[in-house]
C-alpha cells in the first residue's frame, strides 16, 4: 500500500469513528454492539462542530493527489470526497438540522425501525437495545427541537400563506410540487391497472413535469413497489384542506389548536376521525 493510500485509510477511520460518537445510531447500523442502545446528534453543538471536522476532514482528503492512487484506492477517494461535499451542503451550507423539523423526527422513528428490521430473526435479544432507544426519543427530539432556528418548508402551501417564505420563487416550487404530485396519481392507477407501461411513465414525468430521464425511471421505480401511495400525497393533501376549512372556517377554530387536534390522532384516516366526532 502506497504512503498516500495509507494516509486515506487513515483518514477514513477517522470519518467513522467521529460519526459513531456524533451519531450512535448510524454506528449501530453498522454492527459495532456497543452503539445498539443509543440515540444522540440533534443538538446544535453537536452539528455545529461537525461541519468543522467535516471540513478540516475535507481539505485533508483533498491535499491527496489524486495521481498518487490507482484502483479502488483511487476510486475511493472520490468517493469520500463526494460524501463529505454532500453532507457539507445539508449541514454547512442548506442548514437543514436548523431549518427541517422533519430531519430530527425521521432520524429518531429510523433509528428504531433499523433496530426492528436488523434483528428481525430474534427480536427478543434486541428488546433492551430498542427499550432503550425509545426512551432516548424524547431528550432528542427536545435537543433537535431547540437546534431549529427557521423552519423553512418551501414545498408547503403553509409557508406561503403565512409569509414565513415569500418570492416568486417559493410559489412557483409550491406550484412545481403540486404538479408532480398530479402526474403521480394519473401514474398510479395506470401502472397499476395495466394501462401504463414503466418507459410510459418515466416519459410522462420528463414531459410533463420536467423531471430527468434518470430521476423520472426512479421515481416509477418507487411506484412500482408502492401502489396507492403515490397519489396518497395529493388526495391526503385535499382532505386535509377540507377538514381545515372545515374546522377553521366553519368552527371558527384557530391555525394552532387545529394543528394540536390534527396532530393529536396519529395516522388515523381522515374520515374516521370525523366520523368518531360526530358521534
Amino acid at each position: 500500500m502506497s504512503t498516500e493510500a495509507a494516509k486515506l485509510r487513515v483518514l477514513g477511520e477517522r470519518y467513522i469513528r467521529r460519526t459513531c460518537d456524533d451519531f450512535p445510531q448510524w454506528g449501530s447500523s453498522l454492527g459495532f454492539a456497543r452503539f445498539e442502545g443509543a440515540l444522540a446528534g440533534s443538538d446544535a453543538e453537536t452539528r455545529k462542530a461537525r461541519i468543522g471536522f467535516l471540513e478540516k476532514l475535507l481539505a485533508e482528503v483533498e491535499a491527496i493527489p489524486a495521481a498518487t492512487l490507482r484502483g479502488d484506492d483511487w476510486l475511493d477517494r472520490r468517493c469520500f470526497l463526494s460524501m463529505l461535499r454532500t453532507e457539507l451542503l445539508n449541514s454547512r451550507d442548506l442548514e437543514r438540522w436548523r431549518n427541517n423539523p422533519q430531519e430530527c423526527c425521521d432520524g429518531a422513528v429510523g433509528s428504531v425501525f433499523e433496530l426492528v428490521t436488523r434483528h428481525a430473526d430474534h427480536l427478543k435479544r434486541a428488546q433492551p437495545a430498542i427499550e432503550s432507544r425509545l426512551a432516548a426519543i424524547p431528550a432528542f427530539l427536545k435537543d433537535g427541537a431547540e437546534a431549529i432556528h427557521l423552519p423553512v418548508p418551501l414545498w408547503t402551501k403553509l409557508a406561503v400563506e403565512k409569509k414565513w417564505v415569500e418570492g416568486p420563487h417559493a410559489h412557483l416550487q409550491q406550484l412545481h410540487d403540486a404538479l408532480w404530485r398530479a402526474y403521480r396519481i394519473v401514474i398510479d392507477c395506470g401502472l397499476h391497472s395495466g394501462k401504463l407501461s414503466h418507459e410510459a411513465a418515466a416519459r410522462m414525468l420528463v414531459k410533463g413535469v420536467g423531471f430527468t430521464p434518470a430521476r423520472a425511471r426512479a421515481d416509477v421505480n418507487w411506484y412500482t413497489a408502492a401502489p396507492t401511495v403515490p397519489m396518497s400525497y395529493l388526495l391526503g393533501r385535499l382532505e386535509l384542506e377540507r377538514v381545515k376549512s372545515r374546522m377553521m372556517n366553519g368552527e371558527g377554530w384557530s391555525l394552532r389548536k387545529f394543528h394540536d387536534w390534527a396532530l393529536s390522532h396519529g395516522a388515523v384516516p381522515w374520515s374516521w376521525i370525523l366520523e368518531a366526532r360526530a358521534r
